[in-house]
């Protein structure tokens, strides 16, 4: 079982009336952290769900959005579970990696048809 939670943060300032900025998340980034959620699940299945920060604007009635949290289970009744850090070098003591980028000694080669 799998859980993921990714914060977005505010990429633009938006100047209220009164001339204070407000950190704020924009629409497109809004838009493309969602859509990334999508393809995720298109790929392998769950659910997510988004919940917004909001913060006035000063105006009576308007908000903006400050930040985004976007929570992602495999399944409706996942449990968070420890992740361990991986790092390859200090797991197998082999790089994947040549001075001149992959190293395909290790990529397998496809199968012939």
């Amino acid at each position: 079982m799998a859980v993921r939670t990714v914060r977005v943060g505010p990429d633009e300032a938006l100047q209220t009336r009164s001339g204070e900025q407000i950190a704020v998340v924009s629409r497109s980034r809004q838009i493309q952290a969602i859509a990334d959620f999508v393809t995720l699940c298109d790929v392998a299945g769950g659910t997510f769900g988004v919940l917004y920060g909001r913060t006035s604007t000063g105006l009576p009635g308007e908000m903006a959005t400050t930040e985004l949290l976007i929570h992602w289970r495999d399944r409706g009744d996942a449990k968070e579970q420890h992740e361990e850090t991986i790092r390859f070098e200090e797991q197998s003591g082999v790089s994947l990696f040549s001075e001149e980028g992959i190293d395909t000694e290790l990529v397998p080669e496809p199968e012939a048809v």
